[in-house]
Formats: C-alpha cells, sequence, structure tokens
C-alpha cells in the first residue's frame, strides 16, 4: 500500500488496462478486493465510506491529488482475479510474517 501512496510502485500494462492505477481505490483493492471491488460494490458501504472519509481528509490536508488518481474501485477486478501469468512487468512481492 505504501509503495502505491508513494508511488514506488508501477502499475503493469496489464494492471492498467484492467484500471488499477494509482489512488485510493487501488489501496481498497489491496485491502479487500474480492469484498469490495467489481460493479456489483459500486454502491456498497464500506467502499463509497473510505472513498469518502478519503476524500475529507484530502480535502482538510489539502493534499494535492495527481491526474491519474480516479476513484474506481468499483470499475477494477479484485487483484487475485487478475490473470497476470506471462506478464513481465508486474512486481511480485510477497510477505508474510507471524506477529503474535
Amino acid at each position: 500500500m505504501l509503495h502505491v501512496i508513494d508511488r514506488t510502485w508501477v502499475p503493469s500494462e496489464a494492471e492498467l488496462d484492467a484500471g488499477i492505477g494509482y489512488g485510493f481505490d487501488t489501496i481498497i483493492n489491496i485491502i479487500n478486493g474480492d469484498i469490495e471491488c467489481g460493479e456489483q460494490n459500486k454502491f456498497k458501504g464500506q467502499p463509497v465510506n473510505r472513498i469518502s472519509y478519503w476524500q475529507r481528509l484530502v480535502d482538510h490536508y489539502q493534499i494535492i491529488r495527481q491526474n491519474d488518481e480516479e476513484n474506481t474501485y468499483w470499475q477494477q477486478p479484485p487483484f487475485g482475479r487478475l490473470n497476470l501469468s506471462n506478464v513481465k512487468d508486474v512486481l511480485y512481492t510477497h510477505w508474510e510474517g507471524y506477529f503474535f
């Protein structure tokens, strides 16, 4: 999520084609993609509230939104369902930790 916000992550062509790019909507996809992304969730309370809260924070702290940051969580397929096989420009990461 940090890499999406600080833009050290660069979306692959496959991700961009699927509507996955920079912005808070991609953070929603990372956290709860299977639950909150997709057309069926366009008006679902959780993502709508998250986007609304984020927009209020951005306005309150006068954070400059980039032109490529769109709130399109409902147009994105969940990351887990995106077929990235044979894609060469994807950053694959796997973090595993035990915090208890």
